[in-house]
């Protein structure tokens, strides 16, 4: 079953159901069960088809003044970061979650799920811990869950200005540690997307820069990096039917200012290392991988047994085993 994270696609569904008269803002208060009746009421209005109408009501799930909440909840720093992703964007907003809002299955049974996310239990994703944690002053969360027989989607919102909002990318208003560790789960699970449909995992991360795929090329370098930072470094699992969970395939090109460097595992988990760690952990990733990439570089880069690829890229896989094992002899 796919699963997308597309907060521009249901957060809308909020502003459908905007009131008149808005309460004044009470971070305090569980607004759970009103967030439910809200997106239930938006359901119902995406249904009926009408652009014009929630092209009206999407204009109200934005926030005027979005730089000023970051700032009060979050801090200047996270407020800059949010506000240059923003001006990223190509679209307005709003015209953004009517194109989404219309394709939205008419006729599907929907299951609906609101949680409240105050606190960084371990119960929460490292997303939302690292959102709690990073707050100045405190404030909710609501993350919606919606499914349908054939797929589901997720959402987080917030209450702000009397009515539930959308701040986009919100996840960017937590620490840098967090969002570098975002972006390389992230990339963990378009090689495991990219693998299901090709049968063999990427031989380079810019293979993932595909429609279907990566289509934010800020997912590739560490949010704290100055401009023209290198990318990632990746490290190509060539042996995936017998590599070790805790291959280290990809990488920061530099490391935090606190001395640790964000590594992504083959097995998908994130984490920071102290630099010290992490350079003896590549040494020996290198010394072990050496005789094997001989191996495979002799067989002229056959692929993994088990694997059937149709018309395989052997020649350039033949140039990145040879690549990768020059840098392994010339690391000792």
């Amino acid at each position: 079953m796919p699963f997308c994270r597309l907060s521009p696609l249901l957060l809308a569904l909020l502003a459908l159901t905007a009131t008149a008269d808005p309460e004044p803002l009470d971070g305090g208060k569980d607004r759970t069960e009103e967030a439910r009746t809200f997106v239930r009421r938006g359901l119902d209005l995406a249904k009926g088809g009408d652009s014009a109408e929630l092209r009206a009501y999407a204009k109200e799930l934005v926030l005027a003044d979005t730089d000023g909440w970051i700032k009060k909840v979050f801090g200047d720093d996270a407020a800059v970061r949010v506000a240059a992703r923003i001006a990223t964007r190509q679209k307005p907003i709003d015209e953004t979650f009517v194109g989404h809002l219309l394709s939205f299955p008419a006729r599907q049974a929907v299951t609906l799920k609101v949680k409240r996310i105050d606190s960084a239990g371990d119960d929460e994703s490292f997303v939302h811990r690292g959102l709690i944690r990073s707050m100045k002053s405190k404030e909710s969360i609501y993350e919606v869950f919606l499914r349908t027989d054939d797929t589901h989607f997720a959402l987080d919102l917030v209450f702000a200005d009397g009515a539930f909002r959308w701040i986009p990318d919100l996840e960017r208003a937590a620490d840098t540690a967090t969002l570098c560790k975002v972006n390389l789960t992230q990339l963990g699970i378009y090689m495991l997307l990219y693998e299901l449909k090709h049968k063999f995992y990427p031989l380079e991360f810019a293979d993932l820069k595909a429609p279907d795929l990566a289509q934010d090329d800020d997912l590739f370098t560490c949010p704290t990096a100055a401009k023209g930072t290198p990318e990632y470094s990746y490290c190509y699992p060539f042996d995936a039917d017998v590599t070790n969970p805790d291959y280290m395939t990809a990488w920061e090109s530099a490391p935090h200012e606190n001395g640790t460097r964000m590594v992504l595992r083959f097995c998908g988990r994130a984490e920071p290392l102290k630099e010290a760690d992490f350079q003896s952990s590549l040494a020996a990733q290198r010394k072990a991988s050496v005789n094997q990439l001989k191996w495979r570089i002799q067989s002229n880069g056959d692929w993994p047994f088990g694997v059937d690829v149709k018309d395989p890229p052997r020649e350039r896989r033949l140039k990145v085993l040879q690549a990768m094992l020059k840098e392994c002899e010339e690391a000792k």
